[in-house]
């Protein structure tokens, strides 16, 4: 598995959000995200 950068986002409210950044694959392809619990959206 290729390594990864940890990256982290505070918000206005204090809460604390945390990504990996892993390296691009082919140029131009799209990147994928992730949002394990996320039920809803607007």
């Amino acid at each position: 598995m290729a390594a990864y950068e940890n990256l982290y986002w505070w918000s206005n409210d204090g809460l604390r959000l945390h990504a990996r950044d892993y390296p691009g694959g082919a140029e131009g392809q799209p990147p994928i995200i992730c949002m394990p619990g996320l039920t809803r959206n607007a």
